[in-house]
């Protein structure tokens, strides 16, 4: 997940696999090859069953080429069954066979494709199991490099561009628009204030129309004295 490591500088890790493709699919292309070749080695084994060959040793060890590769690739489908992760002397001989992967198992099929080689061409199908058990070591040894150091995931950060805060609305109708709603308690209240101080409003009124009618009779009335 990505994670933003400070406001001030707006950068985040993004995780991406920079690995090559071989490495990101190398244990899926591995574990089908493995079961191409036992389909191959299992094949081979009963074509030169059927052939009368001189080599009778070349049938039998094809048996047991046969039976072991089946066995070792597919380990990691027995692995996931439940009986496989209890413990127990039984699990922990199952522990020391799960221990043979990656570059092990290329050791060991490399080792195992040997003899397949030693008649050449008088066993052509024997030729044939060898170089798919080689083709299947060398997938092996592909995926012992998938999580190694030199070849891991790396994190670069990667900048985000900073967003500016909204200017305040400067124009009176935006402001009139943005301004809340006045509610019924509101303007019951107004309305209440208003007809409140409606009476005293014309009291005020009447003062002040009757000052005026003083001063309009003071200025017509002549001073004392006078006669005309």
């Amino acid at each position: 997940m990505a994670k933003e490591t400070s406001p001030e500088n707006s950068e985040e890790e993004e995780e991406f696999d920079a690995r090559p493709c071989v490495l990101r699919y190398s244990t899926l292309v591995a574990r089908l090859w493995g079961l191409t070749c036992i389909i191959i080695v299992w094949a081979c084994m009963v074509k030169v069953f059927q052939k009368e060959t001189p080599y009778i040793y070349v049938q039998w060890y094809l048996l047991v080429l046969a039976l072991l590769v089946a066995f070792f690739e597919m380990t990691w489908l027995i692995n996931k069954l439940p009986c496989c992760r209890r413990e127990g002397c039984c699990c922990t001989v199952w522990k020391g066979v799960m221990w043979i992967e990656r570059w092990k198992k290329t050791i060991l099929y490399t080792t195992l494709s040997i003899p397949c080689f030693l008649r050449g061409s008088a066993v052509p199908l024997g030729i044939l199991a060898g170089i798919a058990i080689l083709i299947a070591a060398v997938f092996h040894f592909l995926d012992s490099f998938k999580y190694s150091k030199c070849c891991e995931k790396k994190r670069p950060l990667t900048s985000i561009p900073q967003t500016e805060p909204k200017a305040e609305q400067t124009d009176p109708k935006a402001a009139l628009v943005s301004n809340e709603v006045p509610t019924y308690a509101d303007a019951s209240i107004q309305t209440h204030e208003m007809f409140v101080s409606l009476p005293q409003l014309v009291s005020n009124m009447e003062q002040g129309y009757q000052r005026s009618d003083d001063n309009v009779y003071s200025e017509a009335r002549p001073p004392q004295g006078h006669q005309y």
